[in-house]
């Protein structure tokens, strides 16, 4: 891949309809502007992209949050090694889908669940099994956040 020049953009836009549930929109879009010329990876390799929502928002006792994202993670958009090891085994390659939920059980702690499902994004599947051994992930997390 050549020495990666990453650039990075995140939005958000937060909204509060009618029925005070807040709504999260989201978008992160990830590129390399080294794009792997010496490779011969070309441009759509390069870029990475994910679009979001999330509805609700953990902050004290009783509250609930759930999300949703769609990610496509090209081989030469990130470096693999810095990857989320969450999303795909910390490789980049990656096309998935995020399902997100929590819910605040005490105001300090709250209960969180995940579940990834990612796929290769190359469409080789022969080549990514011999690097990684799978066609498919499904992880499922559940975690404890303790605020104090």
């Amino acid at each position: 891949m050549g020495d990666p020049q990453i650039m990075q953009f995140y939005n958000e836009l937060k909204l509060t309809p009618m029925m005070n549930i807040p709504i999260t929109l989201f978008n992160d879009v990830t590129t390399n502007l080294h794009n792997g010329s010496t490779s011969g990876a070309s441009a759509s390799e390069s870029m990475g992209w994910g679009l979001g929502a999330k509805l609700g928002g953990v902050k004290k006792k009783g509250d609930w949050e759930l999300g949703y994202g769609y990610y496509q993670i090209p081989p030469n958009a990130v470096v693999g090694a810095f990857s989320d090891a969450d999303f795909g085994q910390g490789y980049s390659n990656n096309v998935a889908s995020v399902v997100k939920a929590g819910y605040g059980l005490t105001n300090s702690l709250t209960l969180n669940l995940a579940w990834f499902n990612v796929r290769p994004y190359a469409q080789d599947l022969a080549i990514n099994n011999t690097v990684r051994g799978d066609h498919l992930t499904n992880r499922f997390q559940t975690d404890l956040s303790w605020k104090f």
